[in-house]
């Protein structure tokens, strides 16, 4: 199978998961606020948010894992895969039970003393922060298992799994009404089960489906170019947990848990829309590190290139129509909505459109193995928003101005990728910024224009209004994003697959 159509099929099974998952999410979100509450709802994102801390640690391992299963699989030399995995798994549960400690007394001490909880809620509180943390190290530990399967491109194992665990947390919701006991402690404790069941399936289908297994043989010297790359890894994802979660307290400490639940909404948003960008993007991680491996640097390059382009491409005609109609949108899905939720999902989707621009150049720069300089600047530009955002809302700014810096954190760290990878690889950087950066984003404000301008023009219901403007964005996205923005090849190759799926689907 070459590499294009692997990367094809790899993104159809990850799509086809998306699609399960987001319309669970969508359920489930609005089933929780109206259960929970706003009030027990805000606890929840916000005592949650403390554990998240710790998912930096999580973060950087299986970046690592990846990496290095996927170089020993596109080298062909060094390190086996067995090994590879079995030294990333020990490493998980060495750093798993770290994370446990930091959690349960630094983490318990800024829960009671630096969060606003109201006194009522605090116990419930208290239990949601502890299983909450055990939650954390069983997703923890189940991450080097899903490395290795994704750096063998089983993306299908993947979209059975994640969809077993979606409707596994519907489940959950459908049935917490029935649950005579405080909704807080029994959703979380509710969670923590399918944690389990989930962690139950990852390990069978390792040992069994694909033969991944742990191995006790000690490699020293793979483990410490492991904990390096970890190591800085951690570095950039501490800036960019702290930079999420620090604006989510610093809205809590000026304006209390109402807007943490406008945040939480808006998160919910987040995560649904940024599904479309780590499919495609975990769809084409392990060829972009293989092909590095290989030496192949031409057509690690083309790959990079091609993948941004279509990664933002995919990404816009989503993202369109639902900023021209957030209102009607979150109007439908929710009802009733907290103050800010509105602004706060539009900056969300925006800031991780920009992410998606350059998502593959972030792949690249992790296959090339020189990550010091690069997190040592993502970080910096992480935290360097929190004192502008205090600054802001010190000065009597809204909470919206705080997600704007945001968006251009996002864009200032683009730069930073596409300058550091020229400089490893010779990645031709001004053929990026003017056919990727600048075009695609010409092109997307034209689209935005329109679109703005037609909504305000027409006078429907709130459904049928949203129906119409994703219509005629579609339309829009197709000729002017086909006639600006892609070139005569890629023209071509989208025209043949769609011929190609149309052919097949009239002969079934």
């Amino acid at each position: 199978m070459t590499n294009n159509k692997r990367i094809a099929k790899n993104a159809m099974f990850l799509y086809l998961r998306m699609l399960v998952i987001m319309l669970i999410t969508l359920y489930t979100s609005r089933q929780m606020l109206k259960i929970l509450g706003v009030e027990n709802y805000g606890i929840y994102n916000i005592v949650g948010g403390v554990v998240v801390f710790s998912s930096f640690i999580s973060t950087a391992m299986s970046s690592a894992s990846q990496r290095f299963i996927s170089y020993s699989i596109g080298e062909k030399s060094g390190y086996s895969t067995s090994i590879t995995f079995s030294t990333s798994l020990r490493l998980h549960y060495a750093l798993g039970v770290v994370a446990i400690l930091l959690l349960e007394s630094i983490g318990y001490w800024f829960m009671i003393t630096q969060l606003h909880i109201p006194s009522e809620r605090f116990i419930a509180a208290l239990w949601t922060f502890h299983i909450s943390v055990a939650i954390m190290f069983f997703t923890f530990i189940r991450s080097p298992y899903l490395s290795a399967i994704i750096s063998f491109e089983r993306m299908d194992i993947i979209a059975i799994l994640s969809g077993i665990e979606s409707v596994l947390k519907l489940i959950v919701i459908l049935i917490l009404p029935f649950i005579k006991y405080d909704d807080l402690i029994i959703y979380s404790l509710l969670l923590l089960m399918v944690t389990l069941l989930t962690n139950a399936g990852y390990y069978l289908i390792a040992k069994y489906k694909l033969n991944i297994f742990f191995v006790k043989c000690y490699h020293k010297e793979l483990t410490r170019k492991m904990l390096s790359f970890s190591w800085w890894a951690f570095m950039g994802g501490i800036g960019n947990i702290a930079r999420g979660q620090g604006i989510n307290m610093l809205f809590n400490t000026f304006f209390g848990v109402v807007v943490n639940a406008a945040m939480g909404i808006a998160n919910q948003v987040g995560n649904a829309v940024n599904m479309f960008m780590t499919n495609f993007t975990m769809a084409f991680n392990p060829q972009i590190v293989q092909l590095y491996a290989e030496r192949k640097v031409g057509e690690f390059h083309d790959l990079s290139i091609r993948a941004s382009k279509f990664s933002f491409l995919l990404m816009s005609f989503m993202v369109l129509p639902l900023i021209t109609c957030m209102d009607k949108v979150l109007t439908f899905w929710l009802g009733e909505y907290p103050e800010y939720t509105s602004s706060f999902s539009v900056c969300v989707v925006l800031a991780i459109l920009v992410d998606a621009m350059s998502a593959p150049l972030w792949i690249a720069v992790g296959a090339v193995g020189k990550v010091r300089t690069y997190q040592i600047l993502m970080f910096i530009l992480s935290v360097i928003v929190l004192p502008a955002c205090w600054v802001l809302l010190l000065l009597g700014f809204t909470p919206a101005t705080c997600m704007i810096c945001n968006i251009v954190v996002n864009f200032l760290m683009m730069v930073v990728r596409i300058v550091l990878l020229g400089n490893y690889t010779g990645f031709p950087q001004l053929y990026y910024f003017i056919h990727i950066v600048f075009k695609g984003t010409v092109v997307f404000l034209l689209i935005l224009g329109i679109l703005i301008y037609f909504e305000s023009c027409i006078n429907l219901s709130g459904f049928v209004d949203v129906v119409v403007v994703t219509l005629v964005s579609c339309v829009l996205s197709v000729i002017l994003f086909g006639s600006l923005y892609l070139n005569i090849q890629e023209r071509y190759m989208i025209k043949k697959v769609i011929c190609k799926f149309i052919v097949r689907f009239a002969h079934k």
